[in-house]
């Protein structure tokens, strides 16, 4: 159905955006980036009456939209909850963004809204409870309401009658809110059990307790649940970004709807989401049941249709509020087994009025659906400063959608009888079965013992029987024989409730045993899951054989049934009784291994003790080792780790690659673990690094990879056998097309003296057949003075090697090296192999050549960390090899300054790529001073390296150089002999480093040689400007932008399923439109989340580092720095920690892109929007 707007609606509309567009600044700016509002961040066009909102929505036919309440009576609501006389209960703020300071009284409300008179319209809306600050999740309990006001989650009582709260009683808090306003405690729902369900929103830290005394923490986004006395808070689900909406389904299943991450989740009990930068507990995230994201990020609230009201091709659907988009998506279930997936459908309801904000969905015991409609200009809390004018704080519409040809009247479920409300729990609507679920079990006085029992055993409609049981178990009342009655039940529903109810009992009888032991073999998916969670709730030791039984049995799709069932097993040896009394003869090697796996989530001794037996008894898969190492050092006691260590050695004895692997992670378990290292793992790194670095001088390394150009592969070179055209088989070739034949890649040779004649075979291709040799797979010989080519020979298009001779006499003698390269990223034809040199002059390695560098940068590992000075002169000849890349010089050169105590040399590294570092005079100067230890040609060096290196590099330089004082020093002294640019001091990293870690004195001339410069605001306003103006002149490539991205955006932000989520993801974040992309990029300290502001840390050595705070492991801090790297310091050696202001992206990102790279880029970001109807 759609309804149009009268036409002096319209043309008044059109009238004032018109006028508003061209006469006011900001608005013609949101006309150049979009011809379309709703990707715009501050909405273009001007607010709308109520009614003439109301014509603007498009909804399927039969269906009506009815306005429930709006401004002035009722203002900004943000959560909405029904009453048992089927009143709707709604928060409000007009306080939000900004907390009223505390002792202050806020403006905010809870109301009352009631229909008197059935068309639909509130007519009688009383205020609750006023004062409030930022109130949000809500929920109507007998005399008032439980809601969260910061900064605790109260009851109100009305103890007279008036529908007023005369008191207010404390049940948990205070609740995180300092760090954000726009999530914190929401979407109260109570759930079957007689728990409430909550979500804790985004990057506020909460630690919180109940009456008992049991406490938990959670940071961002998670959920919990509550006893309505406040008596016990708990961990529900772990993770999410910024969960704003829930709902239970009639099978007791608890969804969410996640801002910013999915629009739907299913939380699992226990469960470990995707958060920003958060690890899983060790069994891995829950998958998700849905990868479209209905074109924006930001969703709030989500409802499960039920009841007459609505067809059958929307019942169970789910709706999701779009705020970005304006819209309510819809999606409907399809099932694999207990695994809900979400099915894309067309969206509900659509707006042409872009205020539209639905923050809130409920079904109501009505039937109609219920949306809170947050109307404003703007909703983005980081998008746009909190600050911004635009931002409505008054008003606030309440819409419903009804059948046209359905009965919505409201009916006052308290004054029905007992029977009468035992009669409603069989409705097809869930949230009456809800509400009177909830006042039979919470009314004192009510005698509904004896007709719930009888209810259960004489009923014929499963809900009837399911929510009768609930209600007994709330009231203590749930005898064994009405559970063994229920259990027997041929309906599913119930089965899976008789299961959930098991799950909550605190104990069980052998009767209880046995038939949860039985549901996990039930035919019913859901029963078997829910089956599965209650034996996690329960370890015994018997449970396991059962457990494996049905995992064994688990469909491939089925994930949550998996996930259910593997977290069962795991609470089954976190248990330490359970564990002591684990027979390891009833365990078969696949039952052991997979309970190896789930060890890794399970911190204790135990488990650690567990994992050694399995690693000396079993065939263990090489893969995990590293994991099972570094989970035991790091929970088993400290006078055990000589026992691991020889573990280690003697199981490995012989693969000197895999005990690198294992004492890293070792290494990783002593550092999280906060221990010196033990003599035996002193001694272990020492033999190591010797057998590496004799198999380093046993073969030397002839060949190193280099990347091809931006984007590409670190090395796609593999050894393989092929068939030579002189019937030879079985030589090894270098050969590019086992990394695919897209992939390309650069091999380059050592340097060796030219002889007479030189040959090899080649085998490949230069495109296809038919078509022109494309010269892009090809062997040269270059000199090594000056690079010119000498010989060079095109792939013969053979898949069979054919043999190349190459006459060289007229320069034999001279110096040169051999180039392998395929540039070719073709999808077929292109590929290359090479092999069978001579003389042997170079060779055909017999370890791979990733085998070869892996081990040198293992051995530059060792020598760094365990500071084995024994290996210095080994090490300072590799590092003197003139044809490594870049990369291995850096680790090398790391390793060396590391053992010679010469820090002052590492602000030079890392060295830059060099396509041709044979005769990079700088490099070979900047090596041969590190190697040499001459100190006295630091200020040389680095005098050097700010004339010669591009802006980039210097802020790379002077980054890390400003993290010590004496590197501070010189930085200064540099600029104020003119070497180094005072506009290199302006870069906010650089200068914060500075500013937390130097002298007065240093500060002050800081200051100084600044002062002159234009503020960095203007300049990069001006940026932006020029940019907004040119991009049209450019031409664009998606694609082009794309690489660019996976370059440098991809380590912190991820788009499309691609990229680490470090940083926001970025999907849908073409709405914000070119100006205010321009803006993130190009001035990324502009407005930053307090999430993503970057951490000082200042070192008890007087270092000064920077990065992301991501987590703690045991004795270490883990940040990840502007480049998405991870680095970690010991708490241990951290003198102060400062949360800066700063965001972790570049703001020099115009020096590390060209022009058209930017432009290219924002193409790509652009066309990630939502999608058109």
């Amino acid at each position: 159905m759609k309804r149009s707007a009268p036409n002096i609606i319209f043309l008044r509309t059109l009238f004032l955006v018109f006028l508003v567009c061209w006469i006011t600044s900001p608005c013609k700016l949101s006309a150049q980036k979009t011809n379309d509002p709703f990707r715009a961040f501050i909405r273009p066009t001007d607010p709308l009456s109520p009614q003439e909102e109301l014509e603007t929505f498009t909804i399927p036919d039969g269906f009506e939209i009815q306005l429930v309440a709006a401004e002035p009576e009722i203002q900004k609501p943000l959560n909405m909850a029904f009453d048992i006389k089927g009143r709707l209960w709604i928060t409000e703020s007009s306080e939000y963004p900004y907390p009223v300071k505390q002792g202050e009284r806020g403006k905010d409300a809870i109301k009352i809204l009631e229909d008197t008179n059935g068309d639909g319209r509130a007519d009688k809306i009383k205020t609750f409870v006023e004062g409030l600050n930022i109130p949000i999740g809500l929920y109507p309990y007998r005399n008032g309401v439980i809601a969260f006001s910061i900064p605790d989650i109260t009851f109100y009582e009305d103890t007279d009658g008036d529908d007023k709260a005369d008191k207010a009683t404390k049940l948990y808090g205070p609740m995180g809110f300092e760090r954000d306003t726009h999530g914190m405690n929401n979407s109260f729902r109570r759930g079957f059990d007689g728990w409430l369900y909550a979500n804790h929103g985004f990057n506020n830290q909460t630690r919180v307790s109940g009456s008992d005394g049991h406490t938990i923490e959670m940071h961002s986004g998670n959920t919990y649940r509550m006893r309505l006395d406040g008596s016990r808070i708990e961990h529900f689900t772990h993770g999410q970004v910024n969960p704003f909406g829930s709902t239970f389904d009639e099978k007791g299943n608890l969804f969410t709807a996640d801002c910013h991450s999915k629009p739907i989740y299913q939380l699992l009990r226990g469960g470990y989401y995707p958060s920003f930068g958060k690890p899983h507990d060790g069994l891995g995230f829950v998958k998700p049941m849905m990868d479209h994201l209905h074109g924006s990020t930001a969703i709030a609230g989500v409802e499960i249709i039920s009841g007459d009201q609505f067809s059958q091709e929307y019942q169970g659907n789910f709706f999701s509020g779009n705020v970005m988009t304006s819209r309510v998506n819809r999606n409907s279930p399809v099932y694999y087994g207990s695994t809900i997936v979400a099915k894309e459908e067309p969206d509900f309801l659509s707006t042409t009025d872009s205020w539209f904000r639905p923050v809130d969905i409920r079904l109501g015991p009505d039937g109609a659906i219920y949306i809170a409609d947050f109307y404003n200009k703007i909703i983005g809390h980081y998008e746009v400063p909190l600050n911004h004018p635009g931002r409505d704080r008054y008003r606030g519409r309440i819409w419903r959608i009804v059948r046209k040809d359905k009965d919505h009247t409201r009916t006052d479920f308290s004054k029905l009888s007992i029977n009468q409300l035992i009669a409603l729990l069989g409705s097809k609507n869930l949230t009456t079965r809800f509400l009177v679920t909830d006042f039979l079990s919470d009314q004192p006085g009510l005698d509904v013992i004896e007709p719930l029992r009888n209810a259960v055993v004489d009923a014929k409609e499963p809900t009837v029987i399911v929510h009768s049981l609930w209600v007994l178990f709330r009231l203590g009342a749930l005898t064994n024989d009405l559970i063994d009655q229920a259990n027997s039940s041929s309906s599913d529903l119930v089965r899976i409730h008789v299961a959930k109810i098991l799950a909550e009992q605190k104990s069980w009888s052998s009767q209880h045993r046995l038939q949860i032991i039985q549901a996990l073999q039930d035919d019913n998916a859901f029963v078997k899951r829910a089956a599965a969670d209650a034996i996690g709730l329960h370890p015994q030791v018997e449970n396991i054989q059962p457990l494996f039984a049905l995992l064994k049995k688990v469909l491939t799709e089925d994930h949550h049934l998996d996930y259910v069932v593997r977290r069962a097993l795991m609470l089954q040896i976190r248990d330490p009784q359970v564990l002591s009394k684990l027979d390891w003869s009833t365990l078969n090697p696949e039952q052991r291994s997979e309970l190896a796996k789930l060890s890794l989530a399970v911190p204790t001794e135990e488990v650690a003790l567990y994992l050694i037996k399995y690693l000396e008894t079993e065939r263990v898969d090489q893969r995990a080792l590293p994991d099972y190492f570094r989970h035991i050092v790091r929970y088993l006691p400290a006078e055990k780790m000589p026992q691991i260590i020889h573990l280690a050695r003697t199981k490995l004895a012989r693969n000197t690659d895999l005990q690198v692997e294992i004492i890293k992670a070792v290494l990783q378990g002593y550092q999280q673990k906060g221990l010196p290292f033990d003599p035996s793992l002193q001694d272990w790194a020492l033999d190591l690094t010797n057998r590496l670095m004799m198999s380093v001088q046993d073969e030397p390394l002839q060949w190193m990879n280099f990347q091809l150009n931006e984007g590409s592969p670190a090395n796609i070179w593999s050894l393989q056998r092929r068939a030579s055209a002189d019937g030879n088989s079985s030589a090894q070739f270098f050969n590019s097309l086992p990394a695919g034949e897209t992939s390309t890649g650069r091999l380059v040779s050592h340097s060796f003296v030219i002889p007479s004649k030189l040959e090899f075979y080649i085998a490949g291709h230069v495109g296809f057949p038919k078509k022109p040799d494309n010269r892009l797979n090809f062997v040269q010989l270059r000199r090594s003075d000056d690079h010119r080519i000498i010989k060079r020979v095109s792939a013969p298009r053979n898949d069979v090697a054919q043999k190349v001779s190459w006459d060289l006499t007229e320069i034999a003698g001279e110096r040169g090296y051999l180039e392998i390269v395929d540039s070719d990223s073709g999808k077929a034809f292109a590929w290359l192999a090479v092999g069978r040199f001579q003389p042997a002059l170079v060779s055909v390695p017999k370890r791979s050549l990733q085998q070869q560098i892996n081990r040198i940068s293992a051995a530059a590992l060792l020598v760094q960390q365990f500071e084995i000075r024994s290996a210095r002169d080994v090490l300072a000849t590799m590092l003197s090899r003139e044809h490594l890349n870049a990369q291995l010089k850096n680790q090398l050169a790391t390793a060396l300054i590391s053992v010679d105590g010469t820090e002052e040399f590492q602000p030079l590294f890392p060295l830059p790529a060099s396509q041709f570092p044979q005769t990079d005079s700088f490099q070979k100067e900047i090596i041969q001073a590190v190697i040499d230890q001459k100190k006295d040609q630091l200020d040389h060096l680095f005098q050097q390296a700010f004339k010669s290196y591009p802006f980039r590099l210097q802020t790379q330089v002077a980054e890390e150089l400003s993290k010590q004082p004496a590197g501070a020093e010189r930085l200064i002294g540099f600029t104020e002999k003119g070497v180094v640019s005072p506009r290199l001091l302006m870069q906010p990293t650089i200068s914060n480093q500075i500013q937390q870690s130097a002298s007065q004195n240093l500060k002050t001339r800081l200051q100084k040689l600044v002062s002159g410069l234009p503020p960095r605001e203007e300049k990069t306003q001006q940026n932006i400007a020029e940019h907004l103006k040119s991009h049209a002149t450019f031409k664009l490539s998606v694609n082009n932008g794309q690489a660019v991205f996976e370059k440098n955006c991809a380590a912190c932000h991820q788009l499309a399923g691609k990229g680490a989520v470090v940083g926001p993801q970025l999907d849908g974040i073409g709405n914000r439109g070119l100006e205010r992309l321009l803006e993130d990029i190009l001035d990324p300290n502009r407005s930053v989340d307090i999430n993503f502001r970057t951490t000082t840390i200042i070192t008890e050595a007087g270092r000064v580092f920077s990065g992301l705070k991501r987590r703690e492991e045991g004795a270490l801090l883990v940040f990840v720095d502007n480049k998405g790297k991870e680095f970690q310091i010991p708490k241990s050696e951290i003198e102060e920690q400062k949360q800066s202001t700063l965001s972790l992206m570049p703001a020099n990102i115009l020096e590390i892109l060209s022009p058209q790279q930017l432009h290219d880029l924002l193409a790509y970001l652009l066309q990630s929007t939502r999608k058109k109807p």
